[in-house]
């Protein structure tokens, strides 16, 4: 079973051509279309980032209501509290370190990292198709890559990475079963 899957992704990228290339690039325009005509119409990414912030600050209220400005001990705990959330802007970016990004680019790309390593191993090997593997799993590695980073996040942060690799996984299923010319 393994071979047969090996086997396909093998062919998709050894016979990559700019026919897959545009099929590719359509699915995805599609998907990213999808996401930010879905952002548009339901707001559903700011909106998400706005309640929190009522929720936020409903808490801060509650807490200042329930006197915690009289216990010296909390109260400098809160007044630091209450900076921070007044300072946060809901389109800022943040200027640490952020992993998140790095995630969501290794779930979109990791079927085209694969082939590259395969492709790699090919070429070390001798094979005459390695490098044009290569170059597909490279090419497919970007345009995934850059979709993934640049699709904001969906609820949670587990759903992209998720929704990534069945994105992933279909292309290839679809890409590999498409007719070519000539068979």
């Amino acid at each position: 079973m393994l071979d047969a899957v090996y086997k396909s992704l093998e062919e998709t990228f050894l016979k990559f051509n700019l026919r897959r290339l545009v099929f590719l690039l359509f699915i995805f325009i599609l998907i990213i279309g999808s996401l930010y005509i879905f952002e548009f119409f339901t707001g559903y990414c700011y909106l998400s980032q706005i309640h929190k912030m009522v929720e936020t600050t409903e808490q801060l209220f509650a807490l200042e209501r329930a006197g915690i400005m009289d216990s010296s001990s909390l109260s400098n705990v809160y007044s630091e509290l209450v900076e921070t959330v007044s300072k946060y802007d809901i389109h800022t970016v943040s200027t640490s370190v952020d992993l998140y990004p790095l995630i969501k680019f290794l779930a979109a790309t990791i079927i085209p990292i694969i082939v590259i390593i395969m492709a790699i191993a090919s070429i070390l090997r001798g094979d005459a198709e390695g490098k044009d593997m290569l170059l597909g799993g490279i090419v497919i590695a970007v345009i995934c890559g850059f979709a993934g980073v640049m699709i904001p996040t969906l609820g949670r942060s587990w759903i992209n990475p998720v929704v990534y690799l069945v994105i992933n996984l279909l292309v290839v299923v679809a890409v590999s079963r498409s007719p070519e010319k000539g068979d």
